[in-house]
């Protein structure tokens, strides 16, 4: 009986046993020889935006896939030129056809009245003329630290754009390129070269300017119009804005660097920058000068 019982143990074990060593080739009920390997099915993660698995199957979602794009290729480099998705929030991908997005194209998202966000990629290098003119459904914008010249008009009459990170690289800001937009409040970084003229003009919400270190030239009436613009923040690299860059603000506080004054001309720098400013009806009620290391 003992024996009977310990031979029937020993089945058990080595059917067990088996099972356990074929169940290394054993793939949804298919045996697999040991040189056949199984399906790759690793995702793409440059692209793979959300990938759920359930019982062998892997769905892949992608965000804005290039094939929603329309685009133009020259000299190894990408420009957009459309958009043929129905996404109200677009991120515009660094790459396509394996090449750099280096451009997004005059009037390439002109009219866009859905259109909701926009992240642009650190690739890009140019927005051209009127590219995002009268998305105005259009509340942000986000630079990636992009090297950008950002074209004549480019988001021009984007009602309710309120709020743009430019990042640390923007270049340069074209004529009209933000004309009455919903900006609240603008920092320019210290990257920028040159804001062009009515680059910000008639941005009524406007209430504040920052320069983070810019050396830019400020175009003629650059700021004009802004009815609620009450504070602009020089920094330490000022210079005499264009004609009428300020006229008709809002303004009541302005802050310069102190070190300007009396260096090469005997003019206070607070007259230099607004001379040409045409602020005759313009009340300044503080101005601070400040102390930059």
């Amino acid at each position: 009986m003992k024996r009977k019982i310990v031979t029937t143990l020993k089945r058990i074990i080595s059917i067990n046993l088996v099972i356990v060593l074929l169940g290394g080739f054993i793939v949804s009920g298919t045996m697999l020889s040991e040189e056949e390997p199984a399906l790759d099915i690793s995702p793409d993660i440059d692209t793979l935006l959300f990938a759920p698995s359930e019982f062998g199957s892997i769905t892949a979602y992608a965000e804005n896939p290039s094939t929603e794009f329309t685009y133009a290729i020259a000299n190894n480099a990408v420009t957009i030129t459309g958009y043929t998705g129905n996404d109200v929030d677009i991120v515009i991908p660094e790459t396509i056809e394996a090449l750099p997005v280096r451009a997004v194209g005059a009037s390439a998202f002109i009219n866009r009245t859905a259109l909701r966000s926009v992240v642009l990629p650190e690739t890009l290098a140019s927005i051209g003329s009127n590219a995002f003119q009268g998305c105005t459904a259009l509340t942000r914008v986000e630079f990636e630290d992009s090297a950008v010249d950002i074209g004549t008009g480019a988001f021009r009459d984007c009602t309710r754009l309120a709020e743009v990170d430019f990042g640390n690289s923007i270049k340069t800001i074209g004529n009209t390129a933000f004309y009455s937009t919903g900006l609240i409040t603008v920092t320019i970084p210290s990257s920028v070269t040159s804001i062009g003229s009515s680059a910000f003009s008639s941005c009524t919400a406007l209430t504040r300017v920052d320069f983070e270190d810019s050396e830019a030239d400020i175009g003629s009436s650059a700021f004009s119009g802004c009815t609620r613009l009450a504070s602009v923040d020089f920094g330490p690299m000022v210079k005499t804005p264009g004609n009428s860059a300020f006229n008709n603000t809002g303004l009541v506080m302005v802050i310069v660097p102190s070190r300007s004054l009396g260096q090469k001309s005997q003019t206070p720098v607070f007259w230099r920058i607004f001379r040409h400013a045409s602020l005759n009806s313009l009340e300044i009620k503080q101005l601070f000068l400040r102390k930059f290391a």
